[in-house]
């Protein structure tokens, strides 16, 4: 067996190492200058677009009021669609960067309703998805009515009472969703005279003549308990003035009479009552003779006798005015 000469085995060994190294050089860089080239030409894996939508997947006692929407970040959206289970479709909006869309029409309640989204980022990478959501049944909405109303006119002590269909347990939010509004305007507080019915008493009181307008804006609302507003309330009324009457603008059922009590300026005149000018146009029947005239009257007629016979012609006058021939002639004939 020959003698192994040491020298040429480090060689050896030496030169495999080196070109090992070699080869990891370079298949290292060939992997930074491929992601530098990525990133350069935008090659880079692209991300998928991250599509939500509102109400969730799932859900129920959705309140009608609600607004169904769909939105995405890094991409835009190409397709919507909201189904009701009789297979009727809600239009929507796509907002201009078409990374939104709400509906436009309320929910019908107690329905079932599916929406469906798709997707689609830049680099062309799609994502889609699908919620399924249920509506509350007509049992689960809270109505009511507000008191008083613009029947009548109010006195200035008068309380605003709101009387609920159903127990509320969120009062909070009902409180935060009433108003009232007056000219001039009042000051007052709330307090529940039971789960049912909220007042509002004005300290110390109405100003007199005033016009009051109360709302509570509970639609959609969630009232607690499961329980949503199922519509806006509002009314309007007029409290009494200092002279007892409300300023009400008259009505076109107003009687032609005008209450002693009513105010007008000076030389104006009711529009529903009959004018003077108009009742002495309107032709009446002749007078009937008093039965016992005052001797002013008979003064008066006497008078009218007197004037009468004056202006009857004597006969004397009328002989006057013949001719002298003929007045010679007849005084010629008497005896």
């Amino acid at each position: 067996m020959g003698r192994v000469d040491r020298r040429g085995v480090r060689y050896i060994v030496g030169l495999g190492l080196l070109v090992g190294l070699l080869g990891a050089c370079a298949q290292g860089g060939a992997t930074d200058g491929a992601v530098r080239d990525a990133a350069q030409f935008g090659t880079a894996p692209a991300a998928q677009p991250r599509l939500t939508v509102n109400p969730p997947d799932g859900a129920v006692g959705v309140s009608p009021a609600e607004r169904v929407t769909a939105a995405v970040i890094g991409g835009q959206l190409t397709q919507v669609q909201l189904t009701a289970a009789d297979g009727s479709a809600l239009v929507g909006v796509l907002s201009p960067d078409g990374e939104r869309w709400s509906s436009s029409i309320p929910l019908k309640p107690n329905t079932s309703y599916v929406l469906s989204a798709g997707s689609r980022s830049p680099s062309g990478e799609e994502s889609s998805t699908t919620a399924r959501f249920r509506t509350l049944a007509p049992g689960q909405e809270i109505t009511g009515k507000i008191t008083p109303d613009d029947s009548a006119p109010v006195p200035v002590t008068q309380s605003v009472s709101v009387l609920f269909d159903k127990p509320i347990a969120n009062r909070v939010v009902v409180e935060r969703a009433f108003r009232v509004t007056s000219n001039p305007t009042a000051t007052g507080a709330t307090e529940w005279r039971s789960d049912r019915e909220l007042l509002w008493r004005p300290a110390p009181g109405w100003s007199p003549g005033s016009q009051v307008t109360v709302s509570l804006d509970i639609y959609g609302k969630q009232l607690g308990g499961g329980l949503v507003g199922a519509a806006d309330l509002r009314t309007t009324f007029a409290v009494v003035g200092e002279d007892g009457l409300a300023l009400r603008a008259p009505s076109s059922s107003s009687s032609s009479s005008v209450p002693s009590s009513t105010v007008r300026p000076p030389g104006s005149r009711l529009s529903t009552a009959p004018s003077v000018a108009a009742r002495s146009a309107t032709p009446s029947p002749s007078p009937s003779p008093s039965p016992s005239p005052s001797p002013s009257s008979s003064s008066s007629a006497a008078r009218s006798s007197a004037a009468q016979r004056a202006a009857q012609p004597v006969p004397a006058a009328r002989s006057s005015t013949q001719p002298a021939a003929q007045r010679s002639t007849s005084s010629s004939t008497t005896p």
